[in-house]
């Protein structure tokens, strides 16, 4: 009578959301050895249904997220410094305190995006390119205009109602809104095709600022309360001009290491 867990329940989707799957098991995800596998399958498929309900983007989020950090967990509880944890050293209260005092839990997020463990590793990745390669020439965000890139609505218009769009036609802005709100993995996808075309060319030689090259670059994807991705990029450019502080007409910089913690939504607590 208890109920199972999504991580031991292999059906637990189709019991959870049967207006998608009509209350039958799933007959292609035999073919996939790897859960993220079923989830892009399902999310690019012809039948945009399972990418416009909200409450099943959600639930695969939750089930990637809590395999990745169930894998994590047996991959810290092996791998220690005092040997594996047995079952019996995880039903003992003191052995759990003990392995929370030594931050093992800490460990267990390390590769789940934005979670603590994650954001601090990649903060000190960018200290220390701070360290070796001094301040960033460019502090730059890219956001997403869904609404007037035209080639994007007449992809969605073509998705939901199987017909083209054509030129003469005046979408409202109610229209638009509604359109990029029924599917927003496909608002996502062309978002980011589209920022890899622009990056692709921001790090060609001599195109988008000639000699000034790009040697160093990180950025952050981030996405907004209204679900539109945006990404915020530090760029280390060669023989750019350097900040000096005795110099005004150099002032337009920011400091480096709010620009750092603003990329990774956290405020400056004292200055460096």
């Amino acid at each position: 009578m208890k109920p199972l867990s999504i991580l031991i329940d292999d059906h637990a989707e189709e019991k959870a959301i049967p207006d998608l799957f009509g209350g039958h098991p799933r007959t292609n995800k035999s073919p996939f050895k790897n859960y993220s596998k079923v989830v892009w399958s399902e999310l690019l498929n012809v039948d945009r249904r399972f990418a416009s309900d909200s409450s099943n983007l959600f639930f695969k989020c939750k089930v990637l997220v809590q395999k990745l950090i169930a894998s994590n967990v047996q991959i810290v509880l092996r791998k220690n410094k005092k040997g594996n944890t047995t079952a019996n050293d995880v039903a003992n209260p003191a052995v759990l305190n003990k392995i929370i005092d030594n931050d093992q839990k800490y460990r267990m997020l390390h590769n789940v995006q934005n979670s603590p463990s994650y954001l601090a590793v990649m903060r000190k990745n960018v200290f220390a390119m701070v360290r070796q390669e001094g301040q960033p020439t460019l502090f730059l965000t890219f956001s997403p205009s869904e609404s007037t890139w035209t080639d994007l609505l007449k992809i969605l218009y073509k998705l939901r109602y199987s017909k083209t769009l054509s030129d003469d036609t005046v979408l409202t802005y109610a229209q638009k809104s509604d359109l990029i709100r029924q599917d927003s993995v496909v608002c996502a996808t062309y978002f980011n095709h589209r920022f890899r075309a622009l990056f692709k060319l921001i790090k060609s030689k001599n195109v988008v600022f000639k000699e000034h090259s790009v040697k160093y670059f990180f950025y952050r994807v981030e996405y907004q309360h209204r679900g539109s991705p945006h990404v915020h990029m530090l760029l280390w450019l060669d023989n750019a001009p350097a900040f000096d502080p005795a110099k005004p007409e150099t002032w337009c910089m920011c400091n480096t290491y709010q620009q750092i913690h603003y990329v990774y939504g956290r405020r400056w607590q004292s200055g460096p």
